[in-house]
């Protein structure tokens, strides 16, 4: 456990978050794949977001904390994008929410393997 105690995940998800905000309003073909078909993208980003941003967190009411922030971050993302030029998308969104949810259930099985050994 002690490596994982040095490992800085907050600012690992403070750069994640900037990426994604800097990837999410850059003009459509700055970023990978067709519009409306990117939905594994979103996923892997706010699956990864999420985890390095609940890594440290022990209590229940900080993670949910943390978990509502990401939500309405990536929520926030989306309706700004036409300003952007770009498209908001209900389906991103989904995406988004879906991976929360994956992050949130791959970083809790890695807690407690790590705590268990």
């Amino acid at each position: 456990m002690k490596y994982f105690d040095r490992v800085n995940s907050d600012v690992l998800a403070l750069i994640l978050a900037a990426i994604i905000l800097g990837l999410s309003l850059s003009p459509q073909a700055a970023t990978l794949g067709a519009e409306h078909q990117d939905g594994w993208q979103h996923l892997l980003a706010y699956g990864l977001l999420t985890g390095a941003a609940i890594f440290r967190r022990r209590d229940v009411q900080g993670t949910l904390l943390i978990l509502a922030a990401i939500i309405v971050y990536g929520g926030v993302i989306e309706v700004i994008q036409p300003m952007a030029g770009r498209v908001g998308d209900f389906r991103d969104f989904a995406a988004n929410l879906a991976g929360v949810t994956l992050g949130l259930i791959v970083m809790t099985a890695v807690k407690q393997v790590v705590r268990s050994g």
